[in-house]
Formats: C-alpha cells, sequence, structure tokens
C-alpha cells in the first residue's frame, strides 16, 4: 500500500531533552529512512510531506495543504507530532500544555482527509489531544533517543508489540490538576499546597476523569487477570521498616495473539478512609512486568514490605500503621482494575495516629494553611521585591532598581556571549534573570556579602 509520512520531525526527529541532559548523537536515525525502509520492504512505497517546520511549528496554512493532499491520496498515514525544543526544556516552565498550534491544526486536517492514521508523539511531557476524538491510535515515544525511529518503524509495523505504561497522568485540562491553582502563582514563593494529593493520587482521589490515567499503556495482545490471592488474610505489623510481609499471587494470562508484556501494578487501600489519618483513595505499592507468548500463562508475585501500609507521621517524627481493613488491587493502571483481595492488619503500639495528625480525612484539593500547620509545617510569609538583599535576582533589580538595576542588568546581559543554539541562548538568559545577587558575588569570591569584621587589623609587615 501507499503510506503517507507527515511532520518535520521525520528529518529532524526530537529525540532528547535540552540543557545539560543535550549528549551530541554518535549517530541518528531519521524516522524518514527507517519508515521508508519498512514500507518498500513490504512492497509499499512512502510519501513525505513536512506539515510543519521542525524547530518552531509557526503557522503555515501552505503545509498543512500539501500534508493533507499527501494523506489523500495514501492508504494510511502517519503523523509525527510532539514538543519542538524550544517549548520545554531544563531551565524554564512550560507556560501551557498545548502543542504548537500548527501541529494540532495538522493533525486535525489530515484526519478529517484521511481515517486511517496513527499520530505519534515525541515530547518530555504531557500534553493536550483536541484532536483525540478523531484520530484512531496514538503512539507516544517521549524522547526515544538516537536509535528511536528504528524502534518506531518496528512498533508501528507489528516487528515489537508496544508493552510501555505511562509514568504519569495526562489530564483533560491544565485546571484539573490539583496544583493549578497555586504553581507560579507568586514569583518569589511556592507552596505545595497538594499535599499527598500527587499525580494519580490526585485524580483517584478526587474522582477527576484523565485522557489517560497513571499506568495506562495498550498493546497489540491482551491481558487476562485471574484472582489475587493474598499469602495471610491477617497479618500483624509491630515493625514499619519490616522488609517483607505479606506476597500476593496472580495468575496472568496472554489471550490476545501475539507475544507481549504487561506490567500488573498493585495499589493499597485503606477502608478506613472515613476515620484516622488522611489517605488517598489508594496508592501504587508494587508492580512487576511480564513477558508472555501467546496464549501461555504466569504466576505473578507481588510482594510487599510494611511501608506499603504505612504513612509519615509529622507530629511523631516516624512511619507508623493503622490497624483495619486494607482492600488490595491489582490494576492495568490506576483507573483499570482487575482484580482485588482484603487483608486485615494489626499494628503493635501504633494503632491510633499521633494526636494532632491530620484527622477526618479532608477532602482537600489545596492543603490550606491550617492543613499544613496540623501537619507540623508553617507556610512562610510572602516576601517584598524591597528591600533588596542578597536574595534579589539580577530580574527583579532590573525590573525595580531604576536606573541603577537596568544598568546591571543590561551590563549582564550585553557581555554574555550569545550561544549559536536559540534554546541554549534561553537557558543563559533565564540563568542570568533568575540568579541572586548572592551568587553573583559569589563569583567574586563572595567578598561583597562577607559580615563586617570586629577584629582589628592584622599589622602591616615590618618595612611597609
Amino acid at each position: 500500500g501507499r503510506v503517507a509520512l507527515i511532520g518535520g520531525f521525520a528529518t529532524a526527529p526530537r529525540y532528547q531533552g535540552s540543557g545539560s541532559s543535550k549528549v551530541n548523537s554518535h549517530t541518528l536515525d531519521r524516522p524518514l529512512d527507517a519508515l521508508r525502509a519498512a514500507v518498500e520492504g513490504g512492497g509499499g512505497a512512502l510519501v513525505y510531506a513536512a506539515g510543519y517546520e521542525p524547530g518552531h511549528a509557526a503557522l503555515d496554512d501552505a503545509l498543512i495543504d500539501e500534508a493533507v493532499a499527501a494523506a489523500s491520496g495514501a492508504d494510511a498515514a502517519i503523523i509525527l507530532a510532539g514538543l519542538p525544543d524550544e517549548f520545554e526544556s531544563e531551565g524554564f516552565d512550560r507556560s501551557h500544555m498545548r502543542l504548537p498550534e500548527q501541529m494540532d491544526r495538522l493533525i486535525a486536517a489530515v484526519a478529517a482527509a484521511q481515517p486511517r492514521c496513527v499520530v505519534v508523539l515525541s515530547n518530555g511531557s504531557p500534553v493536550l489531544m483536541p484532536w483525540l476524538g478523531g484520530v484512531p491510535a496514538v503512539l507516544e515515544t517521549y524522547l526515544s533517543g538516537q536509535a528511536g525511529a528504528l524502534a518506531l518503524a518496528d512498533l508501528l509495523f507489528g516487528a515489537a508489540c508496544p508493552s510501555g505504561k505511562l509514568a504519569e497522568t495526562f489530564p483533560a485540562a491544565a485546571e484539573d490538576c490539583a496544583s493549578h491553582a497555586h504553581f507560579a502563582s507568586n514569583p518569589r514563593r511556592l507552596v505545595y499546597r497538594e499535599g499527598l494529593h500527587v499525580g494519580y493520587r490526585h485524580f483517584l482521589t478526587q474522582g477527576v476523569q484523565p485522557v489517560f490515567p497513571f499506568g495506562h499503556g495498550l498493546s497489540y495482545t491482551s491481558f487476562e487477570y485471574g484472582p489475587l490471592s493474598p499469602s495471610e488474610s491477617a497479618i500483624a505489623i509491630s515493625d514499619p521498616a519490616a522488609a517483607s510481609v505479606l506476597t500476593l499471587t496472580l495468575e496472568l494470562r496472554n489471550a490476545g495473539s501475539c507475544d507481549g508484556s504487561e506490567v500488573v501494578q498493585l495499589y493499597v487501600a485503606s477502608s478506613r478512609r472515613s476515620g484516622g489519618v488522611h489517605r488517598p483513595a489508594r496508592e501504587l505499592r508494587a508492580f512487576r512486568k511480564v513477558w508472555l507468548p501467546r496464549g501461555e500463562s504466569k504466576t505473578v508475585r507481588l510482594d510487599l514490605d510494611a511501608r506499603a501500609f504505612a504513612f509519615y507521621d509529622t507530629r511523631a517524627g516516624g512511619w507508623r500503621v493503622e490497624g483495619g481493613e486494607y482492600e488490595l488491587v491489582a490494576s492495568a493502571s490506576s483507573e483499570d482494575v482487575r482484580s482485588r483481595a482484603v487483608v486485615s492488619v494489626s499494628s503493635e503500639g501504633a494503632a491510633a495516629p499521633h494526636e494532632g495528625a491530620v484527622a477526618a480525612n479532608p477532602p482537600y484539593v489545596e492543603a490550606t494553611d491550617e492543613v499544613l500547620g496540623q501537619m507540623g509545617l508553617q507556610v512562610q510569609p510572602e516576601r517584598s521585591v524591597r528591600p533588596f538583599d542578597r536574595r534579589t535576582t539580577v530580574g527583579e533589580m532590573g525590573e525595580e532598581a531604576g536606573c541603577c538595576g537596568k544598568c546591571l542588568y543590561s551590563m549582564l546581559i550585553c557581555g554574555m556571549p550569545k550561544a549559536t543554539n536559540p534554546i541554549e541562548h534561553r537557558l543563559r538568559l533565564e540563568m542570568t534573570r533568575t540568579l541572586p545577587l548572592e551568587i553573583l558575588f559569589n563569583f567574586a569570591n563572595g567578598g561583597h556579602l562577607r559580615e563586617p569584621s570586629t577584629r582589628e587589623p592584622p599589622p602591616p609587615p615590618e618595612g611597609c
């Protein structure tokens, strides 16, 4: 058949991060070359259309029209998309979760013209997918490295079976994340008010439906889970640091038509969430990746230590275990529950939470100052830019210190060698802008920040 390959990443792949993670690759395989070899090796033909410029993905209707024409004349389309270097890097935060507008428009247009398509994403963090309902498949490759193009060809044409699982939640909107309301709300202070509601714990506990949950990942095959069997129905925990307190087993069967791997995930939930300390709905406590030929089965073993049932008591300064019933959940993702079991836990000498701990299971999304105070944490008051001190940044001096501050900022920026790579140049600018004066003066051995000495200076050498 005829396959249309769409996307500038085909010739200039996004395969690694920027900043300190960037390496000089010995060789770099291009998706265009790898996919052309795979298609033509099977007797087909591949046509290519850029669809966007890979460096910036600026708006360009002509490139979209060209891609739509190529896809319309093909039997199937492969769309390569993701985040260009300038959209994410260490040293600066993303301001939104969207793909470049050119890519969103491209995917929607190509999918409308050619329903038999797959979107391949190259990105280092979750993105929004407004076009998801119009495409039959999405392959998340993240930043797959210098040989990622060869792996991509194997996955798309069936030489290998996808078996990865998401290590993060893909939300439907940034506003769905627990940290959204307070992250970057103040340029000089950041309070982690989500408490225990980090990642999948927030989505599960608050009942927020993501686009793709933590631990999700489809395959060309399917797996059947047998009953989850604990080694004991009741356990006693005297030491919260005990290495092994419970073993669980289940039978896993590859019920599909090809060989593949599955990641069995074990979550633990306390049935006493209506009392005692606040706990998320359930938490990942063990996992195991299992490779199975088609039609075969294997007994999967998962071991839990005492910490799987414990919480950290901030007032007591240590790990504690509450007695009661705990539900154990074997899942294919944080939301795809396949098998359950219940075990009764008794805890010697630590059955009740420490007085003053966060109790009554408050249904918070953002921990208030009061809740944080119950954890023994005190939120520091906001610090104003003035008066200036050693923690004042170069950027704040440039904005708030009048002509002198602007002069200092300009001298530092102008005196900085400009990098040929625009991302590296942006990193240098951001580093300079956020540099505290304390660090800047340390470049002069900290002499400008030393406290005045109360001692008499040593006498000069003789003859001086």
